[in-house]
Formats: C-alpha cells, structure tokens, sequence
C-alpha cells in the first residue's frame, strides 16, 4: 500500500514528541481490542515528561534488550541514563522472535532504586516471566552496581483475553504512586476491571486534548 493511501484511510490523530498516534491506533482503546505498542509507547511518551527520575522503555527497546548482547545493550540504552534514574519502567511482551514484531500478552518489569529489586507484574499467571527475567538480567548492571532481585509479584489478574496491555498501563500507574508520590494503597486496591476500563476512557479522553491542543499550536 502506498504510504499516500495510507495516511488517506488511517490518519494521524496526534502527533506526540516521539509518538504518533493512528487512527486505527485509537480504535484499539474500545474493547475489547487487545491495545497495541504504540499506544504503551505514547503513554510511556507522555508520562516521561511528568517524570524526569523515570526511564520509560518502551516495547522495541525492550525486545532489543531481550535479544541482544551485553555490549551491543550499553551502547543502545546509554541516552536512557538508567544507571541514574530512580525507577525503570519496562513493557515487557512475549514475542521471542527476532524476525518479526508482535506477540499475544503484555506485561510490566519495573526495577526501584531503593529496593534494589525487578518487580514483573503480569496480569495472566506471570506468562512473561521468562521474558522479564531475561530483560532483568541483561539490564542488572546497567541499572545497579549490586545485582538486584527479581520477584513475580502477585497482582491482579485479567478477566478476559485482551486487557493484558491496559493492565500494564495500570500497573505502571501503581508503581509511579507508590514509589514517587508516596501512596499507601495496595496493588488490589489500585488496579480493579473498574480502574481498567476506566483507563481506556481516560487515555482517550488524553488523546483527544492533546490532539486539540495540538491543532492549536
């Protein structure tokens, strides 16, 4: 297909720092579509701007860091500075293939400074967990000097067979409150089939002023 035709019959929604957004993108937040790594990358996109102590990786760093050499992993996450961040957040999926894009479930690796420690939160019995480890192991001594810990944290699980990617976002939520802002509240508490569908609202309620603002620029 012609990129021209493209861009006729899925237009650009927002155009966001590094993230851009399709139509057929935004489409993805009704359920019960299974939401994709560009919509993950712009929520990472956007909440990197809020947290300056926060490295975001978003789904191609993460496939290449699971993939690739130690030394070829240093060079190509240097401009994250993870070393010097308090969290590192990580969407994880489980596509094991260097050939080709994609993969069936999402899931979040997040490691805290203070803790020394990978935390893998996975919304279907820790079916990632394989692959969190391994990305865990290959950034241990990009972020820590001391080889951290690595648990499968018991989290809530997903009702259904394509929310995986929204409990990720969910998840990373819940991890940012507690660790930055200090919030007290469990992970039972904080991410509910209420608080997931909730976000896919909220997150398209956040693409269409972002889009309006940027019309406006």
């Amino acid at each position: 297909m012609h990129s021209w035709f493209k861009d006729m019959s899925d237009p650009i929604v927002l155009s966001y720092h590094d993230s851009v957004l399709r139509q057929s993108d935004v489409l993805l937040l009704e359920p019960p579509e299974w939401i994709n790594d560009r919509l993950i990358g712009f929520v990472f996109e956007y909440k990197s701007r809020q947290y300056e102590s926060v490295a975001f990786v978003t789904a191609d760093v993460a496939q290449f860091v699971k993939l690739s050499s130690p030394d070829d992993i240093s060079a190509f996450v240097a401009p994250l500075e993870l070393g010097s961040k308090h969290i590192v957040l990580v969407a994880v999926n489980d596509n094991d293939s260097a050939d080709r894009s994609g993969g069936i479930h999402w899931s979040l690796l997040s490691f805290v400074r203070q803790c020394n420690s990978f935390c893998h939160y996975d919304s279907l019995c820790s079916h990632n967990s394989r692959q969190a480890r391994q990305i865990a192991q290959n950034l241990s001594s990009l972020v820590s000097t001391q080889r951290p810990l690595f648990q499968d944290v018991e989290c809530p699980q997903q009702m259904n067979s394509y929310d995986c990617g929204v409990y990720t976002i969910c998840f990373a939520d819940y991890v940012l409150h507690r660790f930055i802002h200090g919030n007290s509240g469990g992970l039972t508490e904080a991410v509910t089939p209420k608080t997931v569908t909730s976000k896919r609202t909220d997150l398209k309620q956040l693409i269409k002023e972002l889009a309006i603002k940027d019309q406006k620029t």
